[in-house]
């Protein structure tokens, strides 16, 4: 299973000791000669990366940063992958193991899906559809609902699309593709609909009710992730993904930077992955970007 493989007692046996009676003193900066996971909005970094690695050369002594998918794993066997120590056909594996992103992506629609569903049910329910058009347009209501709610459920159905791709695990690709096919159906059938005043309100109530039969996927997501039962996959899926992060940090002899979603590191400092802060030195988003803007303001004389 997925979960097994990231933090078993022996591995944390192995780091010298309980994770409940580790002694661990928190770095509040970069530092040199360690690894340092710090926290990002991966948004926000994105379009800063030339300046985030020469403020990290700068703090640390080596050029080595890496983003979230960057960073090498310990070649961790799972359910459908090839196992330790030998080649990944797709190159090599990150830590943050693709099976964990690709169900934590999915379940991450299931809940967007979900939001969309109740403003859908809402306007459906309202008498904003009475409300006479703008000339040949469409009720304000329905027009702020499309612009904003669906707007928004397709453009992070294609955010987190590109946040995944195909692993080594049959499973998991196939309970992760049938969460994304439902979704380009539905949005699909409920625009097909909308172009009849007479049927907008049966759209809308569409929307919502395909939501029950979305949800039905959580529970494939939950078997695939190795978390069977969970009910609320997404965060488990996180914390997955955090505590391979963590062990990929804690067993590994690099140094330099890692930037992770600040979440990840969230999960690690406030002891939801049970990880042994020893090695890593681990930074939340706001400590590091207050280090970046004085280091800017330094650097430019402001």
């Amino acid at each position: 299973m997925l979960q097994r493989q990231a933090g078993n007692a022996a591995l944390v046996r192995s780091l010298g000791g309980s994770y409940a009676a580790t002694s661990v003193v928190l770095q509040r900066a970069l530092v040199a000669d360690r690894l340092n996971v710090v926290g990002e909005t991966h948004t926000e970094s994105d379009p800063r990366r030339a300046s985030e690695r020469a403020f990290s050369l700068a703090r640390t002594g080596t050029a080595n940063y890496w983003t979230e998918a960057e960073f090498p794993d310990l070649h961790m066997a799972v359910s459908g992958r090839r196992g330790r120590g030998q080649p990944q056909p797709q190159g090599s594996a990150s830590a943050d193991l693709m099976e964990y992103r690709a169900i934590h992506a999915a379940a991450l629609l299931v809940a967007q899906y979900d939001r969309t569903a109740q403003a859908a049910r809402v306007l459906a329910e309202s008498t904003a559809l009475k409300t006479p058009s703008e000339g040949n347009g469409l009720p304000p209501e329905l027009r702020t609902f499309l612009d904003v709610d669906l707007r928004k459920l397709v453009k992070y159905k294609e955010r987190v699309r590109k946040a995944w791709t195909a692993t080594q695990s049959q499973g998991v690709n196939q309970a992760v593709q049938h969460v994304f096919e439902y979704v380009e159906k539905i949005v699909t059938l409920f625009m097909e609909t909308m172009r009849t005043a007479s049927e907008r309100r049966k759209a809308l109530l569409f929307l919502h009710s395909a939501n029950d039969l979305l949800k039905s996927h959580a529970a494939p997501l939950a078997a695939a992730g190795g978390v069977p039962g969970s009910t609320d996959v997404a965060r488990d899926m996180r914390i997955a993904r955090s505590r391979s992060m963590g062990l990929a940090a804690e067993l590994s002899s690099q140094k330099g930077v890692w930037k992770v979603g600040d979440l990840h590191v969230a999960d690690v400092l406030d002891g939801s992955t049970q990880t042994l802060r020893v090695k890593a030195n681990y930074e939340r988003k706001d400590a590091f970007d207050t280090e970046l803007a004085a280091w800017e303001a330094q650097r430019h004389g402001t």
